[in-house]
C-alpha cells in the first residue's frame, strides 16, 4: 500500500512554457498513473523514487518545509584534488574510463534571501531549462535549473539526450580530446541503452551545443518510436545514472563515487520532473541547491576522464557553481 506523506510545496517552469505552483502530496512508491505528478529520484540510497500528486493550483509561493536531518559536510579542496588524482590513476589503470566527481559548498542564508524571487530569477535567467523549487518534509527545500534532459516521452515518441564536456562561453577554441571522448562515453552508452530497450534512434546523431549562462556544453539529441513492449520503468532504470552523472563503467563508476566523494548527493544528480497520462518530462537535477532555514548547499561536479587536470576540473565546479551562485546570491 502506497503511504502518503505531508502536504508540501512545488512551483516549476517547464523549458519556454508558464510557471506552475501547486499543494502537493508525496507517496512512496507507485504513483497513480491518472493524475499528474511531480517525480523525484535520488542518486543514492538505491534511487529512492517519490511522486508528489499535483493538487491545487495556488498562486502563493508557500514553503515551510525544511529537512532536519543531518546535514552534509563540505568538501575541501584538498579532499576534491586527492579524490581527481586518485580517479586519474584509476582510469589509467583501465579499472574506469570516467567518472564524475562532486562536491559541495555552504553557504549562509541572510534574511534578505527571497525564495520566490530567486525562482523566478531562474525561470528569467534560463528560458530552455526546467526550472524547480519543490518543498515538503521529506525531502526539504530544493531548487534549481537543469538543462539536461533524461526522458521525454508522449504517447508514441520518447525523446533523451547526451551532455557532457564544459567550456566558458568566453573560451571560442575548438573543443578538445578530454571533451569529446566525455561526450562521446555518454552518447556510446545511450545507444546501447535504446538498442537493449528495442529502440531505434534517428541517424546520424548531430552533436550541438547548449549554453546555460555563462558556460556551454556539447550535446547530442535522440528521438525514438516507442514500441508496443516499452517498458518505462526498465529503459528508466537501464537510463540513469548515465555517463554524465556517475561514469562509466557505471558500476565501477558508482563504487568509486560511493567510496571516495565524502558526502550523500541525495537528489542531487538524481532525476526529477512532471508526468501525466499521456506525457513525462523527466530532467536531471543538475544545477540546484539544497536549503535550510539559514543555510545552503551548492553542488556541482566535473568529469574526469584519463586527460583531467585536477587543478581544471576544480575550476570547473566553481564555474557550475557560479551559474547560481552569483546570480541568487551575489557570490
Amino acid at each position: 500500500m502506497r503511504a502518503l506523506l505531508p502536504t508540501g510545496f512545488l512551483a516549476f517552469r517547464l523549458p519556454d512554457k508558464a510557471v506552475e505552483m501547486y499543494t502537493v502530496n508525496m507517496l512512496e512508491g507507485q504513483s497513480d498513473s491518472r493524475k499528474p505528478s511531480f517525480v523525484v529520484t535520488s542518486f543514492n540510497e538505491e534511487r529512492r523514487r517519490l511522486y508528489c500528486h499535483l493538487n491545487t493550483p495556488t498562486d502563493q509561493f508557500i514553503v515551510d518545509y525544511f529537512w532536519d536531518g543531518a546535514q552534509v559536510d563540505e568538501t575541501s579542496k584538498n579532499h576534491y584534488l586527492t579524490m581527481v588524482e586518485k580517479a586519474i590513476a584509476e582510469i589509467k589503470n583501465g579499472i574506469l574510463h570516467k567518472v564524475v566527481l562532486s562536491r559541495n559548498k555552504h553557504f549562509t542564508i541572510g534574511n534578505d534571501f527571497d525564495l520566490e524571487k530567486a525562482f523566478l530569477t531562474l525561470c528569467e535567467a534560463y528560458p530552455h531549462c526546467f526550472v524547480c523549487c519543490v518543498s515538503t518534509t521529506e525531502i526539504g527545500t530544493w531548487l534549481g535549473a537543469s538543462p539536461e534532459l533524461i526522458l521525454r516521452k508522449t504517447e508514441d515518441i520518447i525523446e533523451t539526450f547526451s551532455l557532457a564536456g564544459t567550456k566558458q562561453v568566453a573560451d571560442k577554441t575548438a573543443w578538445g580530446e578530454k571533451e569529446k571522448e566525455e561526450q562521446s562515453i555518454v552518447t556510446r552508452y545511450i545507444l546501447e541503452v535504446l538498442k537493449q530497450n528495442s529502440l531505434t534512434s534517428d541517424i546520424p546523431y548531430p552533436t550541438s551545443e547548449l549554453y546555460m549562462g555563462d558556460l556551454r556544453h556539447m550535446v547530442t539529441h535522440f528521438k525514438a518510436n516507442i514500441p508496443d513492449d516499452f517498458d518505462e520503468q526498465k529503459f528508466l532504470a537501464n537510463l540513469s545514472p548515465t555517463p554524465a552523472v556517475c561514469g562509466f563503467p557505471k558500476a565501477e563508476a558508482m563504487q568509486f563515487i560511493l567510496e571516495n566523494e565524502d558526502y550523500f548527493r541525495y537528489y542531487y544528480t538524481g532525476n526529477w520532473g512532471i508526468q501525466s497520462p499521456s506525457e513525462l518530462h523527466l530532467y536531471v537535477n543538475l544545477r540546484c541547491m539544497q536549503l535550510y532555514k539559514n543555510k545552503g548547499i551548492l553542488y556541482a561536479g566535473a568529469g574526469i576522464t584519463s586527460d583531467s587536470d585536477p587543478q581544471k576540473e576544480w575550476l570547473e565546479t566553481e564555474a557550475k557553481m557560479k551559474l547560481l551562485g552569483n546570480l541568487l546570491l551575489g557570490d
